[in-house]
């Protein structure tokens, strides 16, 4: 039989996960932003603890947004939103601060802005199109499934 749902996590270990990608997020902001971009560490501990917390506040959001409602399954579309928001307010975080201590111009921010915007954008489009289509064929599957069981089990004893 296909599975159509599945039990989202509790909210304690959205919490945990959040807390937990805390020290991976200090590993990637070292690797990319210093050893890459050669960025001094100085630099990187306010937009560090910036981004921390949106990751802190977004793994409570997405326990939230993953909650299948009975009535309406659209958590899929809260939950692609959400993440959507997380990746763009990310992005707005190292504009921000990219500016501010000098490593990007103020100029060259706008077209590049615009560009990780729809990025962003086109991507959740596409997860949201995919989302449907997996819903799609397994709503197909399950509804072949079940009326070849109601045919075949009429005969079988």
């Amino acid at each position: 039989m296909a599975q159509t749902h599945t039990e989202s996590p509790s909210l304690k270990r959205w919490i945990i996960w959040s807390v937990l990608g805390i020290p991976i997020g200090l590993l990637d902001f070292y690797a990319v932003f210093h050893l890459a971009l050669r960025i001094p560490v100085a630099d990187l501990w306010e937009p560090f603890g910036v981004v921390s917390v949106l990751s802190l506040l977004f793994g409570p959001s997405m326990y939230w947004a993953q909650k299948s409602n009975v009535r309406r399954r659209d958590h899929r579309k809260r939950v692609i939103s959400l993440a959507g928001s997380y990746l763009w307010l990310g992005a707005l975080v190292c504009f921000y601060y990219g500016v501010k201590d000098g490593y990007l111009a103020a100029a060259d921010t706008l077209p590049l802005f615009v560009i990780i915007t729809a990025m962003i954008v086109i991507g959740c489009l596409v997860a949201v199109y995919a989302c449907k289509k997996r819903e799609h064929e397994v709503s197909e599957a399950s509804e072949s499934e079940s009326s070849e069981t109601r045919e075949g089990g009429r005969g079988v004893q």
